[in-house]
């Protein structure tokens, strides 16, 4: 399940040293990707709405595929509508009292967030190396 949410649900958010949290005045540095995850689901209400975006990409998946379909897809969703189940019947999570946030944090709000707050001055930029979608190296250069 945890590699699922990291892969699925936060697949968005790049490998780098640290967070700086992106959301308005929360001043939150976070050293690991998955605690940053965490922090976007548990501190600004992104678990139901990641959730459901990944429920509506897997319904809109097979509903392309029709009879193409894998049983992992299947299984997923079945998995998910589980999950979801779960939160809003669950005494251990209030759903009605989470603010949900109007977009989701993507690679560029951390990006941006990380040049923001890491003290960069006027001109500097993060530059990323990828290499299959993993952050091998960051650098700042003068931009």
């Amino acid at each position: 399940m945890i590699s699922h949410v990291k892969e699925e649900q936060f697949g968005e958010i790049p490998e780098l040293d640290f967070y700086y949290c992106p959301y308005g005045d929360c001043q939150s540095k976070i050293v690991k990707r998955f605690n940053f995850m965490l922090h976007l689901a548990t501190g600004h209400g992104e678990l139901l709405p990641r959730l459901d975006r990944r429920l509506k990409e897997l319904k809109l998946l097979i509903d392309s595929r029709q009879n193409q379909i894998s049983q992992s897809i299947t299984d997923e969703l079945n998995r998910l509508v589980e999950v979801r189940s779960f939160l809003h019947t669950s005494p251990l999570f209030d759903v009605a009292s989470i603010e949900t946030p109007e977009s989701l944090c993507n690679e560029i709000d951390v990006y941006q967030a990380y040049e923001k707050r890491h003290g960069l001055t006027a001109g500097q930029k993060l530059q990323v190396f990828l290499c299959y979608k993993q952050v091998i190296a960051t650098s700042v250069f003068e931009g």
